[in-house]
């Protein structure tokens, strides 16, 4: 193992009482060194990035330029072949894992193997740690993580969490996540695990309880997707509107138990933590039950994101549940399940980037690195160093304004405009201009053929 101490240095910036308050060269020139040492450690664990630097000439990482080649897209880790799940190829999944993973794990038994749910706990059970995706889109991604990777976020999130007021981790607090917490598959279920840990009163944690299988969510996602396009026989249809009915029903009782405690536990301060449209489907729950409001404690803590997730909402959805919430705070952060903390909203607006994790913000192809001072307009790249289990360079899908310079409530940059929207959005192509995902997608596909 490798003494990172670049990044144990790093890392103690999440133990300040502001995390958030420093990030000037010194901070820069850890970040750099820490990005270099996964580096040396990676290239020699992940075929596909030996690979991208050999072609792209990257003996080392000198500069935040030189991470610039390496970056993965954000749909490397659902590169798959689909044929493969559908198939039931496991041993194939775990070949292609494989090309990603820097994990030590042990061998991957997929005898007997049922569908990805079985998968994922053979997985576990050899060291390899899953963070999927629900896959909305009709396919999900996996991402491998060593059981050191899950140990900080369960932990950093939580530790920054509320920032400019985080909560202290003395578990005092009654703890609701309306998120699927399906065990060991999602970054929610990661979350709520720490938040049960170092924020969560005893035997005061709750969750929705209904159990939401990946296989299920993913063929529940492929009939949608073929429905929206078209393609889906009337058996499609048929089985479709049967798996959610079902998945409807488990979902509203379980929505309605939450409501319930909140409503009967109102006068305690609460952590009320999750996705907008279960909120939201949990007030309507609650309203048709003639609870108009949770007249929740001045002390509860919302910590609601996540986007619409493709659910319909009315357009005010968001202010109906601060409505039924109040006087609760809302604590808005922004970020996405492959970074290990999130950037959160200082009192001037602006959501604060992580000094831990490095932001480089590229052009449209992901090939231009974009200046980090003042100013600028394009799609969000980072590396987050903190990952041992897989290579933590990645270009996202989103298109964001962010300023380096220093904000207005009076702490560093970088900081990044609420106003982030997708490259692709509403269009047929979707995110097809970034360079990185073809060429890496190649080096894959050679990989596992």
């Amino acid at each position: 193992m490798i003494k990172i101490s670049a990044l144990d240095s790093l890392l103690e910036l999440v133990d300040r009482d502001d995390p958030f308050a420093e990030n000037g060269e010194e901070i820069a020139q850890l970040r750099l060194q820490a990005i270099s040492d996964r580096f040396e450690e990676h290239r020699e664990k992940i075929p596909v990035l030996a690979r991208r630097a050999a072609d792209g000439g990257v003996d080392a990482i000198r500069s935040r330029a030189d991470v610039v080649p390496l970056l993965f897209s954000h749909t490397t880790y659902k590169s798959y072949p689909e044929t493969f799940v559908r198939q039931g190829r496991w041993d194939r999944m775990t070949t292609w894992l494989k090309t990603l993973s820097a994990v030590d794990g042990d061998e991957v038994n997929v005898e007997g193997v049922k569908d990805v749910d079985d998968w994922l706990d053979r997985l576990a059970d050899a060291g390899h740690f899953i963070v999927a995706s629900s896959g909305t889109t009709g396919k999900s991604s996996f991402l491998d993580n060593s059981a050191k990777d899950i140990e900080r976020i369960q932990y950093i999130p939580q530790k920054t969490f509320a920032w400019p007021r985080q909560i202290p981790h003395d578990n005092s607090r009654m703890l609701v996540s309306m998120g699927r917490t399906v065990k060991g598959r999602f970054r929610g279920y990661y979350n709520h695990i720490g938040r049960t840990k170092y924020l969560a009163k005893p035997d005061a944690s709750y969750s929705i309880d209904e159990a939401a299988p990946l296989a299920e969510l993913s063929r529940l996602a492929a009939l949608r997707a073929a429905i929206g396009a078209g393609t889906a026989t009337p058996s499609d249809v048929q089985e479709y509107e049967g798996l959610s009915r079902g998945a409807d029903e488990r979902l509203f009782a379980s929505l309605g138990r939450l409501a319930e405690i909140i409503v009967e536990r109102h006068d305690e301060p609460m952590l009320i933590m999750g996705l907008w449209p279960y909120a939201y489907q949990m007030v309507e729950v609650a309203r048709k039950r003639g609870w108009e409001s949770a007249n929740a404690h001045p002390d509860t803590v919302l910590g609601l994101g996540g986007g619409t997730k493709g659910v319909a909402l009315p357009p005010d959805y968001r202010e109906q549940v601060m409505k039924w919430f109040a006087p609760a705070r809302q604590c808005d952060q922004y970020g996405m399940s492959e970074m290990s903390g999130f950037a959160l909203m200082c009192e001037a607006g602006f959501y604060h980037w992580p000094a831990w994790i490095e932001l480089l913000m590229v052009d449209e192809s992901g090939e231009k690195l974009l200046p980090n001072e003042g100013k600028v307009t394009g799609r969000v790249a980072l590396f987050d160093p903190v990952y041992e289990g897989h290579w933590g360079a990645l270009a996202t899908g989103d298109l964001a304004n962010v300023d380096f310079g220093r904000c207005a409530c009076g702490r560093p940059g970088p900081t990044v405009e609420d106003n982030v929207t997708r490259y692709g959005a509403g269009s047929a192509a979707g995110d097809d201009k970034l360079t990185c995902a073809a060429s890496v997608d190649a080096y894959i596909r050679e990989a596992i053929n």
